[in-house]
C-alpha cells in the first residue's frame, strides 16, 4: 500500500491548479460584469473602496470553494486508488519528535 505522505505532491498540485483556475476564472467574470479589469492591488487608494472590498470578497469566496472541491478531489482520488477513504488527522499514526 501506497504511504498517506505520497499523496502530498498531488495534492499540492491540485491545490496550486485550483488556485490559479479560480482566480483566472473570477478574473473573466469580474471583467464581463464589469466591463474593466479586477483592481491589481485593492489597497492602492486610486482604487474605490467597494471595488476593493467586492475584489476581495470574490477572491476569498472563491478561494475557498476552490479549496474544498481541490480536497474533495484528492480525497476521491485516494479512495479510487486505495479502496478506503483518506486517513484524517486523528486516524494518522503519531509522528516521533
Amino acid at each position: 500500500a501506497q504511504h498517506p505522505d505520497a499523496n502530498k505532491d498531488q495534492h499540492g498540485r491540485l491545490r496550486v491548479a485550483a488556485a490559479v483556475g479560480t482566480k483566472k476564472l473570477l478574473t473573466v467574470l469580474w471583467t464581463r460584469t464589469t466591463d474593466r479589469e479586477p483592481p491589481t492591488n485593492p489597497a492602492d487608494p486610486d482604487t474605490g473602496w467597494g471595488e476593493a472590498l467586492s475584489w476581495v470578497v470574490a477572491i476569498s469566496i472563491g478561494g475557498a470553494v476552490a479549496r474544498v472541491v481541490a480536497q474533495r478531489a484528492a480525497a476521491t482520488g485516494w479512495e479510487r486508488a486505495m479502496g478506503s477513504p483518506p486517513p484524517t488527522k486523528d486516524s494518522a499514526p503519531a509522528k516521533n519528535s
